[in-house]
C-alpha cells in the first residue's frame, strides 16, 4: 500500500468524514451491498462489487446528497461453522486453503475449530481490507449476525414474528436439499456447491427382468420406445429391493433418498453391477428385450445408478455406444455389434437419427468432448419444441413430444411401470464436505413464497423500481414466478432460533432481508445508548412501523423517550433503501428475498427504490476457485499494487452483468497511469502562464464541462466503467491535444480544468485524488468538495460545433491525399461567406 493511502486513512478517521447523521436540510441517499460471509478473507470479487457501490456513493455526496453507506458481517449458517467442522475432521483442503491461501500459522488453526474464533479474525482482518480498500462506509453501524449478536437477534426474531402472523411462515411438508451429516435443509449459501440448484421431479422407468424391475432415472420418459439398451455401473454396488411393495433394482448409494421420501423400503440382497452385464430386460409399454451394458460414466447417487439408452434421440448415448464398440471384446462386442438406433421422433431439420446426425456435424470425438454437451441441448430444445411422436410410438404415436412425457408417465404409473422420485439435476455439496439429497421434509418451517397474493404484491413494486441494468428486471420477474415454499430453518450452524421453535435457527439467506433497517438502530446499541435487553417487539413496531405510544414504549423498554424519538425518525429519514448493489448470482434468491420481506413487513412508503446488478468476476479470464487456487483477496493486492490501483482495476473491468476479469497486465496499465498522474499535472502547472484566452482554451474547457456531465449521466446509471474511462482517459487526452495545439498553456484554464478533472476522478482513485487536490494548492477532503455544477453554454456548443467542422475537414484533407496519392506543398480552403450560409 502507498504511504500517501495510509495518510488519508487515517485522516479519514480522525475527522470521521464519512459518518452520516439525519438532516433534514439535505437530500438523503441510503445506499448498501450483501454483508460477506465471515469464513474466509475478502477476495477480490468482493471489491469489485464494494467499489462500484462506493464510487456511486462518492459521487453523490460530492453532489450534495447526505450518503449513508453502512456495512456488517454475516455469521449466520453454515458458511462458517461448516468450516469449523471441516477442520476439526482434518480436511486437507481446507487446512490448504487456511495455510497457504489465507496465511494462518498451522500452529494457529486449532482455535479455528470453534465458528466463533473463525467469524471473529476473518471479520477483524476483512474490516482491515475495507479501510485500505478506501470505501466510505459509516463504521458506527457495524454489526455481525446470528445469536452471539443479541441485539441482531431479537430484531430477527422480529422478523419473524411478524411474518409468522401474516402467514408468510409456515409449517408443513416439502421436498427439500437435505444434508445427511447435519440432518438439516442446506440452502443456496450453505453450500460449498451447487449454489441454486433445487429438488426436480426425476421419472422412473421400470425394465423388468424375472420377478423384479430395473429402475432407471430420466426426464425423457417418452423416449422409452427408442430405447436399446440399459447402463449400469460395473463396480457400483446395487441392492435388490421392495419399495412400496415393488422389487426393485436400485444403486446402493440412491436408497438413501428413497428412505428420505418416506417410501417403505426393505432390502432384500445386495450385489454389484458386473453380475447384471449382458443380460436382458424387456422394454415397457413396447415390449421388446434390450441388454443390460457397462458404462463408466454412471453416477450411483444420481437418480438410481441406473439409465436407459436412446441412441438415435441422445448424443452421449450414442457415443457410449461408439466407444463401447471400440473397447469391448468376445460376447459383449457381438451384443454392441447387433444393436440398431430406433427412431421414435420426427423432427424439423433432422433425418432419422438426430443424435448420429449432429455428432457427425459437429465433429464430437467421444463421450469426453465439451461438445457433446452442446449437441444434447440443441437435439433436446428441438425436439421438445417441434417433434412428434412417430408411429412406432404406440399410445403416444402422432402426439407432440411436449405433451407426450405426461402422457406416458401417467401410464407407466397406473400399469406399475413407473414412478417418480425427488432429486437433485446437479451435484450439491454442504459446507461440512457431505454431499447433500432431496428429503421430504415434515413439520419443517417454510417461508411462504408461493403465496400468491404476496408474488404479486412483489410484481407490482418491481414494476416501480429502479433496476440496474434494465436487463436484470427480467431476471427479477423469472424468481418470483419460479420461487415456492423456502425451507427459512435448519438445525446446525450458527444464528438465531425461531422464537416459537428454538431447535430451530433460521437460515443464512433468510436472516439476510430487511436487515438494512438495523443499520438504523445499531448505531445506538454500538454506543451504548439502547441495551439490546430493551428491544422488545414494542420497541421494533415502534421504530420501524410507528405503532404505539411513545410513553408507553419508553415505559415498557426502559429507553429514554428521547432516544426513542431519535430512532424512529432516523429511520423515517433514511428509509427505504436507495440502492443496493450486489452481483448477479444473488438475484434467484437474496435479491428477491429482500424485496419480498419488505413488501410483506413495511408500509408501502419504506419498500427498496432501487437495485444495482454486476457480472462475477474472474481471474486472468479463468473462474474464481479457491479450491483449484484461482483466487486472490483484496488485502493481497493492495500489498502488492495500491489500493487506487486495485479499485481502477476493477471499475475498469466491466459494468452491467457483464464479467469482469481481474488482470495483471490491467492493474500493472493503470498502476502506471495513476503514477503518471503527478508527473503530468506538476508539468503542466510548471509550463503554464497567464495570457487572454483563445479558441485552444474555450474548446478545452467546453469538452471538459461536456465530458463531466456524460461521467454524472453514466454514473446515475451505474454505468461505472464507462463513467471512469472519460475520468481517467478521455479528459487527460483532450488535455494533451490541446498542450500540442498552443505554445503556451493558458494558467487560468489549466487551474479550472485540473480541478474539474481531479473531482471527476476522485470516486474512483479517492486517494489519489486527495493527494492531487493538495499538489494544486487546494485545502479541506476532496471527498467532501462539490461536484462541478456545469452547463454547457451556447458559446460552447458553438466551439464544440466549429471544432467538429475542422476536424471533418482535417479528415477529409486526409482521404483526398490518400486517394490521390499526393502530397501537395500548398492547400486551398474556400469558405462560403456568412451572406451565402
Amino acid at each position: 500500500m502507498l504511504e500517501y493511502e495510509e495518510k488519508w486513512i487515517e485522516a479519514w478517521k480522525k475527522d470521521r468524514v464519512f459518518e452520516a447523521d439525519r438532516d433534514i436540510s439535505r437530500e438523503k441517499l441510503f445506499v448498501n451491498a450483501p454483508f460477506p460471509y465471515m469464513n474466509g478473507p475478502l477476495h477480490i470479487g468482493h471489491a469489485f462489487t464494494y467499489t462500484r457501490l462506493d464510487a456511486f456513493a462518492r459521487y453523490r455526496r460530492m453532489k450534495g446528497d447526505n450518503v449513508l453507506f453502512p456495512f456488517a458481517w454475516h455469521w449466520t449458517g453454515e458458511a462458517v461453522a461448516g468450516q469449523s467442522v471441516r477442520l476439526k475432521k482434518g480436511d486437507p483442503a481446507v487446512i490448504k486453503a487456511f495455510v497457504e491461501i489465507d496465511g494462518i500459522p498451522p500452529e494457529e488453526l486449532e482455535k479455528f475449530t470453534s465458528p466463533y474464533n473463525l467469524a471473529e479474525y476473518y471479520t477483524r482482518v476483512s474490516r482491515e481490507a475495507l479501510y485500505k480498500l478506501g470505501l466510505s462506509i459509516d463504521w458506527r453501524r457495524e454489526f455481525f449476525t446470528t445469536s452471539y449478536n443479541k441485539g441482531f437477534s431479537k430484531f430477527v426474531e422480529w422478523q419473524y414474528i411478524k411474518l409468522r402472523e401474516k402467514n408468510f411462515v409456515v409449517k408443513g411438508s416439502h421436498p427439500v436439499v437435505w444434508c445427511p451429516s447435519d440432518q438439516s435443509p442446506t440452502g443456496d449459501h450453505d453450500r460449498l456447491e451447487g449454489e441454486g440448484v433445487s429438488p426436480e421431479e426425476f421419472y422412473l422407468v421400470f425394465f423388468r427382468m424375472d420377478d423384479y424391475f430395473l429402475a432407471a432415472a430420466t426426464f425423457r420418459p417418452e423416449t422409452v420406445y427408442g430405447a436399446t439398451n440399459v447402463w449400469i455401473l460395473p463396480e457400483g454396488e446395487y441392492v435388490k429391493a421392495e419399495i412400496d411393495n415393488i422389487k426393485l433394482v436400485i444403486s446402493r448409494e440412491s436408497l438413501t433418498k428413497f428412505i428420505e421420501q418416506e417410501r417403505n423400503v426393505k432390502i432384500i440382497e445386495t450385489f454389484y453391477g458386473k453380475e447384471l452385464i449382458g443380460k436382458e430386460c424387456i422394454v415397457p409399454l413396447a415390449g421388446h428385450k434390450i441388454p443390460i451394458l457397462p458404462a463408466t460414466f454412471i453416477d450411483p447417487a444420481y437418480g438410481t445408478g441406473i439409465v436407459y439408452s436412446v441412441p438415435a434421440h441422445a448424443p452421449y448415448d450414442w457415443l457410449a455406444l461408439r466407444d463401447l464398440q471400440i473397447a469391448s471384446n468376445g460376447k459383449l462386442k457381438e451384443i454392441v455389434a447387433n444393436i440398431k438406433p430406433i427412431s421414435i421422433i420426427k423432427v424439423e431439420g433432422f433425418g432419422e437419427y438426430p443424435a448420429i446426425e449432429i455428432v457427425e456435424q459437429m465433429g464430437i470425438k467421444d463421450q469426453n468432448d465439451k461438445q457433446a454437451e452442446k449437441a444434447t441441448e440443441i437435439i433436446y430444445s428441438k425436439e421438445f419444441h417441434t417433434g412428434v411422436m412417430k408411429e412406432n410410438c404406440g399410445i403416444l404415436s402422432g402426439m407432440p413430444v411436449r405433451e407426450a412425457k405426461n402422457k406416458v408417465i401417467e401410464t407407466l404409473i397406473r400399469q406399475g411401470l413407473g414412478d417418480k422420485i425427488y432429486d437433485l439435476p446437479q451435484i450439491v455439496r454442504c459446507r461440512c464436505g457431505t454431499r447433500c439429497i432431496v428429503k421430504i421434509l415434515r413439520d419443517q418451517w417454510f417461508l411462504n413464497y408461493s403465496n400468491q397474493e404476496w408474488k404479486e404484491r412483489v410484481r407490482q413494486h418491481v414494476k416501480t423500481m429502479k433496476i440496474l441494468p434494465e436487463e436484470a428486471r427480467a431476471w427479477i420477474y423469472a424468481t418470483v414466478d419460479w420461487l415456492n415454499n423456502w425451507p427459512c430453518a435448519r438445525k446446525t450452524g450458527m444464528g438465531t432460533p425461531l422464537p416459537w421453535d428454538r431447535e430451530w435457527i433460521v437460515e443464512t439467506l433468510s436472516d439476510s432481508t430487511i436487515y438494512m433497517a438495523y443499520y438504523i438502530v445499531s448505531k445506538y446499541v454500538n454506543s451504548g445508548e439502547i441495551d439490546p435487553e430493551q428491544m422488545t417487539k414494542e420497541f421494533f413496531d415502534y421504530v420501524f412501523l410507528g405503532e404505539g405510544k411513545i410513553e408507553e414504549v419508553s415505559k415498557k423498554t426502559g429507553i429514554d423517550a428521547n432516544i426513542l424519538k431519535n430512532v424512529r425518525e432516523d429511520f423515517l429519514y433514511w428509509y427505504p433503501v436507495d440502492l443496493r448493489n450486489s452481483a448477479k448470482e444473488l438475484i434467484p434468491n437474496h435479491l428477491t428475498f429482500f424485496i419480498f420481506h419488505h413488501v410483506a413487513i413495511f408500509p408501502k412508503e419504506m419498500w427498496p427504490k432501487g437495485i444495482s446488478v454486476n457480472g462475477m468476476i474472474t481471474i486472468e479470464g479463468k473462474k474464481m476457485s479457491k479450491s483449484k487456487g484461482i483466487f486472490t483477496t483484496i488485502s493481497k493486492e493492495i500489498r502488492k499494487y495500491g489500493a487506487d490501483v486495485v479499485r481502477a482495476a476493477l471499475i475498469y473491468g466491466a459494468e452491467g452483468m457483464d464479467d469482469p476479469d481481474w488482470n495483471e497486465n490491467i492493474a500493472r496499465l493503470m498502476e502506471q497511469k495513476i503514477a503518471f498522474l503527478f508527473e503530468f499535472i506538476n508539468e503542466i502547472r510548471r509550463i503554464s502562464s497567464h495570457r487572454e484566452k483563445d479558441f485552444p482554451e474555450k474548446l478545452l474547457l467546453a469538452e471538459v464541462k461536456n465530458m463531466i456531465l456524460l461521467i454524472e449521466k453514466n454514473l446515475e446509471q451505474m454505468k461505472t466503467k464507462t463513467a471512469f474511462q472519460i475520468a481517467f482517459f478521455d479528459i487527460p487526452n483532450v488535455i494533451k491535444r490541446y498542450l500540442r495545439q498552443v505554445p503556451v498553456p493558458e494558467k487560468g484554464t489549466i487551474e479550472e480544468v485540473l480541478e474539474y478533472w481531479i473531482k471527476a476522478m476522485a470516486p474512483f482513485i479517492p486517494f489519489t485524488c486527495e493527494e492531487l487536490w493538495h499538489l494544486i494548492g487546494r485545502q479541506g477532503y476532496i471527498s467532501l468538495e462539490k461536484w462541478p455544477i456545469l452547463m454547457v453554454s451556447e458559446e460552447d456548443n458553438r466551439v464544440l460545433f466549429e471544432h467538429k467542422l475542422i476536424e471533418k475537414l482535417l479528415e477529409d484533407v486526409r482521404e483526398i491525399k490518400k486517394v490521390t496519392k499526393t502530397e501537395p506543398k500548398t492547400l486551398y480552403i474556400y469558405v462560403a461567406t456568412q451572406e451565402l450560409t
